[in-house]
């Protein structure tokens, strides 16, 4: 026999949801939210109380429904036509049904009168497929939805159990476009991964679709991308912009392989870019993102038949003018070449994909809201790995360590240096004085500059208190590190490259390896095209056994295989940046194991950005193995990290 404090309360409960019910009468509940209700919540409660016996129209209600849907792609011009249908239910109750599953409900009630229980998983892949095709529900309404015919690779490869995707005939056609053929004389000398990426962007652009090229530091982009020209037949102009330091370069690669494309690069005065842009052909016209700022209004008329970016990377912020000026220009196919597409934030991906297909992943506010929020700041997996499935068809990677097998090795050593007591006091010093000042309240998030120069300081005091201190004359104990290792491999009868983030480093280094008669070569944002150029190739024909180089300025476009060690002197805030300076020496052409050291100051600063280094890298290794950073990038609570006394 029941407690009559139980039956007491169990009326209490039912009179607090249903104000039709009264004792020894049937309740009638007609009202679509007091069933749900009544479904999901009284009935288990219910159940905590007695034996409840169900009639089996009500048992039913908790077997799940399948509803069937499908999706009609008919190929129109450069459109896709969708058309969802259901034999079940009518478009507008497929929209119904999804915002009840939006709304987080369980139960429908069917316009037929019908309570079903609906199929989660089944609605979660709809709602996403909706999502992820950018579908409004008043599209969705009235069918004959149209897509841009760049989400065919979405359609093709989207099987699935809860959806029958049916295509006409014509959409298989998409996918069966004849490519040219790769001149013979590149046959001969392209590895087998170069052909494929070759035959990967000729397939591209038989599809009207973009990419990126993202092969590992010194895999041949270049060549492969100089192949690529040569094999297409074209009577429009093609576009390669590219950081200004790297137009020579480009030159000097077309000449290496005595390419028969004519190319014309665009630089010096205003009239004379012009002169050359005023008479195009089929030329491949070589320009900076510095000119092409410049001189946009002379681009934007041009129907250009490809357009290249070099390091891509130029364009990860929306926002510049370099990325807006790029994605003024018409072009037929796009090309990205990048070994870092991701290097701090999802925004960056989307801005390279923006240039090479816009809209392919929406405007940047939907993109924003629909994924990098939900995987960055709810680390939603399923959300990561839709995102993962659209742009990797669109994102050729290859690693040194998977198609090289013949490299010689490369080994990686963090170097910890340990301060002498005067550097120790100087460093707690100034790290108290900027706790006193980070107390005073001031804003991190708006006040970066200050924050930036605070860090700069802590940062050149691990490397040489000099750099800060005109009355300290004796170098660094890093310094000194550093020298000894340079001696070591100069004995070794071992060529290194020296890097580091600041030039007047470089310069501290400079004057110990005059005082000890080391010749080297210096390389700066100051050094010039030319000499650049010829500092190259003299140090490659074994002039001097030392190249002392700033990060930003030689981090990228050098070919230094004559060296096998790579000294990073101080670290920077992601460790893409210094990969990319090691592969200067790590690359084709190098036949020497490649000894990398890093150079830490022990329990400072730079211990605390070694440890960011590694949590940067997680988010792009989730898309392209690979990241590089800035402070910029960094969040408030990072950079309260990086200040904190021990």
């Amino acid at each position: 026999m029941l407690n009559p404090n139980i039956i007491e309360n169990l009326k209490n409960y039912i009179n607090s949801h249903q104000k039709v019910f009264e004792i020894n009468e049937t309740m009638i509940i007609d009202k679509k939210s007091e069933i749900d209700k009544f479904i999901e919540d009284i009935i288990p409660l219910l159940h905590t109380y007695a034996d409840i016996y169900l009639s089996q129209s009500i048992k039913n209600f908790n077997k799940t429904r399948k509803i069937n849907y499908s999706v009609g792609v008919k190929v129109t011009s450069n459109f896709l036509e969708l058309d969802f249908s259901s034999t079940d239910l009518d478009k507008g109750e497929i929209i119904d049904i999804l915002n009840q599953y939006r709304a987080k409900k369980k139960y429908y009630r069917l316009k037929k009168g019908e309570i079903i229980l609906m199929d989660q998983e089944q609605l979660e892949f709809l709602d996403d497929f909706i999502k992820d095709f950018n579908i409004k529900d008043t599209d969705l309404k009235k069918g004959n939805i149209k897509i841009p015919n760049f989400r065919a690779h979405q359609l093709n490869v989207l099987q699935n159990k809860y959806i029958d995707i049916e295509k006409d005939q014509n959409f298989n056609k998409l996918f069966e476009q004849k490519i040219e053929e790769i001149p013979t004389k590149y046959k001969k000398i392209l590895r087998e991964y170069q052909i494929v990426g070759v035959e990967w962007m000729l397939k591209l652009r038989s599809m009207n679709l973009g990419g990126i090229l993202a092969d590992d530091m010194g895999l041949g982009k270049t060549l492969q991308v100089i192949t690529y020209l040569e094999s297409v037949k074209r009577e429009r102009p093609c576009l390669i912009i590219t950081p200004a330091s790297l137009i020579l370069n480009w030159e000097n690669e077309f000449n290496k392989f005595n390419s028969s494309v004519s190319i014309l690069s665009i630089y010096g005065d205003r009239k004379n870019r012009e002169d050359l842009l005023s008479n195009l052909k089929n030329e491949v016209i070589i320009t900076s993102y510095d000119y092409l700022k410049r001189d946009i209004d002379l681009y934007e008329n041009i129907e250009f038949d490809t357009i290249i970016l070099d390091e891509a990377q130029y364009i990860k912020n929306h926002k510049t003018k370099a990325a807006q000026a790029v994605k003024k220009i018409n072009s037929e196919f796009k090309l990205a070449l990048t070994g870092t597409p991701l290097e701090n934030s999802l925004a960056e991906i989307w801005s390279i994909f923006d240039f090479l297909m816009n809209g392919y992943l929406f405007n940047y506010d939907y993109f924003y809201k629909n994924y990098e929020r939900a995987i960055v700041l709810q680390a939603e997996k399923n959300v990561t790995e839709r995102l993962k499935n659209m742009v990797e068809p669109f994102i050729l990677r290859r690693l040194k360590k998977d198609v090289l097998k013949e490299l010689p090795e490369k080994i990686e050593e963090t170097y910890f240096v340990e301060m002498n007591q005067e550097e120790k006091n100087l460093y707690q010093a100034n790290l108290v004085k900027i706790n006193e000042t980070l107390a005073q309240s001031i804003d991190i998030n708006t006040n970066k500059i200050e924050v930036l120069a605070m860090l700069t300081k802590l940062r050149q005091i691990c490397i040489d208190p000099r750099l800060l201190y005109e009355d300290i004359s004796s170098s660094s104990s890093k310094i000194n590190a550093c020298i000894e290792l340079i001696k070591k491999s100069i004995e070794n009868k071992q060529r290194i490259l020296l890097f580091s983030s600041f030039t007047t480093v470089l310069d501290l280094v400079a004057q110990e390896c005059d005082n000890l008669s080391i010749p080297y070569f210096m390389l700066t944002g100051e050094t010039n095209k030319v000499k650049r150029n010829q500092l190259v190739e003299d140090f490659q024909n074994e002039a001097v056994p030392l190249f002392l180089i700033s990060l930003k300025a030689g981090g990228t476009g050098l070919n230094l295989t004559k060296a096998s060690v790579v000294i990073h002197l101080d670290p920077w805030w992601n460790i893409s940046a210094q990969n990319q300076a090691t592969d200067r020496a790590h690359r084709i052409g190098q036949e020497d194991t490649v000894q990398v050291f890093n150079l830490i100051t022990k329990n400072t600063i730079e211990e605390k950005i070694l440890n960011l280094q590694n949590k940067k890298k997680e988010l792009s290794d989730i898309f392209v193995e690979n990241s590089k950073g800035s402070f910029s990038s960094l969040t408030k609570e990072e950079l309260l990290d990086l200040f904190k006394l021990e």
